[in-house]
């Protein structure tokens, strides 16, 4: 992006500032975000309808344990379609509230196909990257010590929190975006983290109160698999262990992820040009 210092979201914010501007663009854009966030996660779930998934994820697999093989692939091919789709749709979310106060005019479908042109193919080769590191630091923690898993998702989560909006605003390639995290992630570590855990247990909070409004209906469903008499029973009869998945179960749980899936992307972009301002300001200081 030319000129970034431009951009209205280039400022000094505080604690309360980050969380207050966050507030207001979620407030502002809230139709549109909730509509494509919506859209996006309704679309990815509806993959498991589009499988025999369902059919095949039975009790029986205990007697059949032949089939395990054709299900791992069938569960596989979902997790990739999964990973893939909500990656694009992490990536246009961030992109939309970046360019949402560079080029206001620009059609949504614009501003996608941009994102998606731009930035696909990258963003994904840099999410697996990310996702490798993050990885293989929980597995050594937890060897080392079972804190040291925690604090190993912690520092990486507040290091590449960013990596995003550096991707969109900065253009670099895969390798240079990574190590962009860590030279800003590190300019003001501790508050970021601080925000982060603040900004994760309030998206917690807020989710687990709607998710347990909006299942209640199915509560009943999900009690019945907890009886021993009815596992019997779907084992004689060969029923899904996923029967309680139905289009309307996805519809409800679609709208409630929808709801506060924007939140993070407007964080993390937030959070990216606070860092850069104090970056430049600093830069500014030495000279």
């Amino acid at each position: 992006m030319e000129n970034y210092q431009n951009h209205p979201l280039y400022q000094p914010m505080d604690f309360e500032s980050l969380f207050s501007q966050t507030f207001q663009i979620y407030k502002k854009h809230f139709g549109w975000l909730f509509l494509y966030s919506f859209l996006g996660i309704i679309l990815i779930s509806m993959l498991f309808f589009a499988t025999d998934l369902q059919e095949t994820f039975t009790y029986d697999l205990i007697n059949n344990p032949g089939q395990v093989g054709g299900l791992l692939g069938k569960l596989f091919f979902i997790l990739l379609v999964l990973f893939i789709g909500y990656s694009l749709l992490y990536l246009f979310i961030h992109y939309f509230v970046i360019y949402q106060y560079v080029e206001p005019d620009k059609g949504h479908l614009t501003l996608f196909g941009e994102a998606i042109r731009r930035f696909a193919l990258p963003y994904l080769l840099i999410v697996i990257i990310v996702s490798i590191i993050l990885t293989l630091s929980m597995i050594i923690g937890f060897v080392l010590l079972i804190v040291g898993m925690f604090a190993a998702l912690l520092y990486f989560g507040t290091i590449f929190l960013p990596v995003t909006p550096i991707l969109i605003v900065e253009k670099d390639d895969p390798m240079s975006t990574i190590s962009r995290c860590f030279k800003l992630g590190h300019l003001d570590f501790w508050p970021t983290l601080g925000a982060l855990l603040v900004i994760y247990i309030l998206m917690s909070v807020a989710s687990m109160i709607l998710s347990s409004i909006a299942i209640a209906p199915f509560a009943i469903d999900f009690l019945k698999l907890l009886n021993p008499n009815t596992i019997v029973e779907m084992m004689e009869n060969g029923e899904s262990i996923l029967s309680f998945i139905t289009p309307t179960f996805v519809l409800v749980t679609s709208i409630v992820n929808a709801i506060t899936f924007p939140i993070l992307p407007i964080f993390s972009v937030l959070v990216y040009f606070k860092l850069k301002y104090k970056e430049d300001q600093g830069q500014t200081l030495n000279t």
